[in-house]
């Protein structure tokens, strides 16, 4: 009988359980997701209280299907379990929290467009 040096499937999924565990211990978790149809903007809200303001019209998926959603649609936003994205269900599209924050909200060329509209 042969014995493998690697680890097994099993050992790799406990560790990176043991991983997930240390980590959410020092992550911030997003709590609410809101639109606001006065100032057009999404508000994420997180446990320690901090707050990220931002067009969804920015987020490629969110204008992928229609370039002028609805405030029905735009409102129908949920946080999916575990805290890692947002949700447009009647949109289907969605954000990853860290691509938000990180105002990375599409592709290369989708970036380069936003980038000239603002300037």
């Amino acid at each position: 009988m042969e014995i493998s040096s690697h680890p097994s499937i099993d050992q790799l999924i406990d560790d990176a359980i043991e991983r997930w565990n240390i980590e959410k211990n020092y992550r911030v978790f997003p709590i609410s997701v809101s639109y606001s149809v006065v100032s057009r903007l999404m508000v994420l809200t997180f446990e320690n209280g901090s707050s990220y303001r931002f067009d969804p019209l920015h987020i490629q998926e969110v204008t992928l299907e229609t370039s002028t959603p609805t405030t029905e649609q735009l409102c129908d936003v949920v946080i999916r379990p575990g805290g890692e994205s947002l949700h447009w269900p009647q949109l289907d599209a969605s954000i990853g929290i860290d691509n938000l924050l990180l105002g990375r909200y599409g592709t290369d060329k989708w970036m380069i467009q936003l980038k000239k509209v603002a300037a």
